[in-house]
């Protein structure tokens, strides 16, 4: 692609040199015991788990299995910190899942931050509860994920308790501590944390009930376990029990009935991860269960992230009720199905005489999907290789539909574009990856003997290892699966592994929601207000693989919402269309944007929107989802004559838009580097998402009525970032100047850059801004709520030097601290440090028309220098995963035609690269 008139390849940057500065965070400690009766407790508790593993026990008999080894078993806790003692005793952690639980009558709790570790360690031990009235007392969790050293959550039955002990002064300045709550705050829920655990053989299972027979007996000597220790395990283990059929049973299961006795089926069968060493003793005891139930294992488990084993089996029914009775079997269900796309016939277009050839090292993209029809004239000369990956129909060729409308998008862009400069120019060139299938009753479906995780796998990897691919579509998922919060999906789960391990990209759709309700309205404006308020409902959640947090999740926009039928028949009342033009459409699904907590549900889905088209109401009773003007246009699979293409509606499209933005991205970056190389994965993310603009009616549509922070919220979670752009992901302008950078940095460390503001950036009158995009690939761990091993934040300082800020961070009190430095020199970009930090791509955004805000000189007489400081947080104690691999981009945009920013910026960064990095 030729670079267009004005337009520039973005300038390389370089941080600031290390210096010896190293955030380490505070050591682990317990959390105070609760007060428990501990005799009647732990015989409790004993006579949970001896029945637990009796059932256990009696279920692996009967499927002719070895009752002794990798028993699982559900645990339920009050406090999180027993993980590390359960592996402490060989105990190993498979899942973890929060839910909170309503408290009456409620209790009242007070926060306080003591000056020192030693002075909380001392109220700990001096403080007589009983007298003050204190239930329980909570240390708190830092925002790194460790225990914080300073801060405890002091809980009272009472609130006039607790409001005398505010009111002790004196026991404050005593015992060295402050109280940061103005007031007592009620409390009417408590977190329940549940653990799915399992013993790898009966020594392990024995180890743990010895330690719970010490634990009732109130033994003060140490076994594997010290006296303390076993009293913080127990105190907060508040149950126990083994897991049943119904735990086990998908949703496909839970409401197809499977009628035919004898029939064969196919079943898709998750296991629990035995950990490395087990694998091969797990899979051999699998296909004992299904062998002897009359089954047989088509595609034999596969490791997913070292959570899960992922089979298909065919089996009658006496094999689907031992895999549900089967303690290592997670979830068990029929294999995924979907509609046949409905499409809409386009009016006939001018055949171009022939469709310019792309280079044999223009951008590349695969397209996973139903195929595509190569033959088609618009795709001529543009598809490198087509396979079918075991879908079960033996082509390559598309006979859904799907692949092919899809694979328009990813080679040609907005087609609605060409079609309005009739202008037909291919700008990616195209891989085809068949894994899905056209089934009978209008559905579609994958390959029978393998699951769609294996057939996926197999065509990423191939593609990646024959044509060095670095861009992937996957516009489908699991309609039956939706995200309700803990552990991550499978096909979520399989993606960021790949992600990672191969350094791609990959576009995911949001998922559509088939047949949203209807709400009932009295005007189009009242309706249109009900449809968008039910786009933040249960109904609309994610599903698998649109919460893969490695992967660009892609939600829809309507392009307009002009109906077919309002301009071919304008005496009849016009049908209700679903959402205003630029808005999110009726069908889109939506992310969670959790407050609290760690893991998936915290992190912003979707990052990106692109048009996907919108739905009219015929009749008040059903939603028409291929209006030819309402939704987006493409190749039809079954083309004939000059009828070429055909309109569809769906996040699948908005997934394709971004695809081919991605691959044009990739390819630019590729050209513009000196060395030839391509880059990162994270790079493409991370410009793909700083090009990315909400428009201003989707904001206003979707902030109306809303405090400044809930609009933002809203925003995120159904538009993300925003719709990208080709122009500004690939090219810096002089009014709009791009610094990029790819860079590894350890964990528990910072890395600063120094960006010097050119003073017309500053004095010239306009609208100005600053927007910094971080993206990264952490390690995932599926077994743990916060899922990503490592995490990444990075704030924006003005008006200080670079030592002034080392000496900060020097300071800063444990992992995930933000540095103690005056607000006034603080970039309070948007959205939010708060809400960006469980994201792999992160944008933030400070807008101002006043120069003052950016007038900050460290030396009055020298430069504006502004700073962006980038940190790096290790979850997981005992981490090791090396250095973490990210991308950054920093954009000053002015709104002044006339001002010339590229030259001045590149020429600084230049000089300050020659005297930082003097062998560069």
């Amino acid at each position: 692609m030729p670079i267009p008139d004005g337009h520039y390849h973005h300038i390389r940057w370089r941080r600031l040199p290390d210096a010896a500065v190293r955030r380490s965070g505070p050591p682990s400690m317990a959390r105070p015991p609760l007060r428990r009766d501990v005799a009647e407790h732990g015989r409790v508790l004993h006579q949970q788990v001896q029945e637990a593993f009796q059932t256990n026990e009696a279920g692996r008999r009967i499927s002719g299995v070895d009752p002794a080894t990798l028993l699982v078993l559900e645990l339920a806790f009050l406090e999180i910190s027993g993980r590390e003692h359960l592996e402490r005793l060989g105990v190993q952690l498979i899942e973890e899942q929060q839910r909170k639980e309503s408290v009456s009558p409620p209790y009242y709790a007070l926060l306080l931050r003591f000056e020192t570790p030693d002075h909380l360690e001392s109220f700990v031990e001096r403080v007589d509860q009983d007298s003050m009235g204190i239930l329980s007392i909570e240390r708190q969790r830092a925002s790194g994920g460790s225990i914080d050293p300073i801060r405890l959550e002091v809980c009272f039955a009472e609130r006039d308790a607790a409001i005398q002990f505010m009111s002790n002064e004196q026991q404050a300045q005593n015992l060295r501590y402050g109280i940061t709550s103005q007031k007592p705050s009620k409390k009417s829920f408590r977190t329940l944390h549940n653990l799915l655990v399992q013993f790898e053989d009966r020594e392990a299972n024995s180890r743990f009930q010895d330690e719970l027979r010490s634990y009732q007996a109130s033994r003060l000597e140490r076994d594997r376990l010290t006296a303390n220790q076993r009293r913080e395990l127990f105190d907060s283990m508040i149950g126990a029990r083994s897991l049943g059929p119904n735990d086990r049973r998908g949703i496909r299961l839970q409401t197809q009935e499977l009628t035919d006795a004898d029939g064969l089926y196919y079943f898709d069968v998750d296991l629990w991860h035995p950990g490395r060493a087990l694998v091969a003793r797990a899979i051999g005891q699998f296909r004992e269960v299904v062998e002897r139930a009359g089954g047989r294992v088509t595609d034999p488990p596969t490791s997913v992230a070292d959570t899960l084993l992922l089979a298909r089996v065919q089996g009658t029914n006496q094999t689907l009720e031992a895999l549900l009775n089967y303690d290592r079997v997670a979830l068990v269900d029929l294999p995924p199905q979907g509609l046949v796309p409905e499409f809409s016939i386009f009016d006939p277009i001018e055949l171009p005489s022939d469709v310019p050839v792309l280079p044999d090292d223009g951008p590349l993209a695969c397209v996973v999907d139903s195929g595509i029809v190569a033959g088609h004239p618009l795709l001529s000369g543009v598809v490198v290789d087509e396979r079918d990956f075991d879908s079960g129909e033996n082509t390559p060729v598309d006979k859904v539909g799907h692949g092919t409308h899809m694979a328009g998008i990813v080679v040609y862009g907005d087609i609605v574009d060409c079609l309005r400069r009739n202008s037909w120019l291919p700008r990616v060139r195209l891989l085809s990856a068949k894994v899905m299938r056209r089934l009978e009753n209008d559905q579609v479906g994958f390959g029978d003997e393998k699951r769609v995780e294996t057939q996926v796998r197999e065509a990423i990897t191939a593609f990646v290892r024959e044509y060095s691919c670095r861009v992937f579509n996957i516009s489908f998922g699991h309609q039956f699966r939706q995200y309700r919060g803990g552990r991550q999906l499978p096909w979520a789960q399989m993606l960021d592994e790949l992600a990672r391990e191969l350094d791609i990209v990959i576009v995911v759709s949001s998922g559509n929601v088939g047949s949203p309700a209807i709400p009932v309205a009295s005007t189009s404006a009242s309706f249109q207000e009900a449809v968008r308020e039910q786009l933040l409902t249960d109904e609309h959640a994610l599903i698998d693989p649109a919460t893969a947090a490695l992967s660009l999740t892609v939600g829809s926009v309507a392009r307009g919402e002009t109906s077919f039928q309002a301009t071919t028949k304008p005496a009849h009342r016009p049908p209700l269309v679903g959402s205003p033009a630029g808005c999110p459409s009726p069908f889109t699904r939506s992310g969670t944007l959790s407050e609290s907590g760690m893991g998936v549900s915290r992190g912003i889905k979707p990052e990106l929107t692109a048009f996907g088209g919108n739905s009219s109401l015929i009749a008040g009773t059903n939603w028409r989802k291929q209006d030819p003007l309402l939704g987006e246009p493409s190749l039809r699979f079954d083309y004939q004559g000059t009828r070429l293409l055909s309109v569809a509606c769906g996040t699948s499209v908005s997934a394709a838009h971004v695809t081919h933005c991605c691959a044009v991205i990739a390819d630019e970056l590729r050209r513009a580097n000196p060395r030839g190389t391509p880059p990162s994965a994270n790079l493409i993310r991370c410009l793909a998402v700083h090009s990315a603009r909400v428009s201003e009616q989707a904001a206003r549509w979707m902030g109306e009525g809303y405090t400044e922070a809930e609009a933002e919220k809203r925003i995120l979670r159904t538009i993300g970032f925003g719709q990208p752009d080709i122009n500004r992901a690939a090219f810096s302008t002089e009014q709009r100047t791009t610094l990029i950078a790819e860079d590894e940095i350890p964990l528990d460390h910072f890395h600063l850059y120094e960006i010097e503001l050119p003073d017309e950036f500053v004095t010239r009158s306009g609208r100005r801004s600053v927007r910094v995009t971080l993206a990264y690939d952490p390690p995932i761990r599926g077994t743990r709520k916060d899922y990503l091993a490592n995490t990444m934040w990075f704030q924006i300082y003005r008006g200080l030097t670079a030592d002034e800020i080392r000496n900060a961070m020097s300071l800063a009190r444990g992992v995930g601290t933000q540095p103690r430095i005056s607000q006034s020199n603080v970039v309070n970009a948007r959205p939010p440090y708060t809400s960006l930090e469980w994201s792999t791509v992160q944008c933030a955004v400070y807008k101002s028309q006043s120069r003052r805000p950016f007038n900050y000189r460290p030396d009055p007489n020298g430069s504006v220098i502004w700073h962006l400081l980038v940190g790096c947080n290790s979850r997981f104690a005992g981490n090791e995963t090396g250095n973490q691999r990210y991308a950054i981009a920093v954009s000053l945009e002015h709104s002044d035609a006339q001002i010339r920013l590229y030259q001045t910026v590149r020429q600084r960064v230049e000089q300050r690269i020659r005297i930082y990095w003097p062998h560069s």
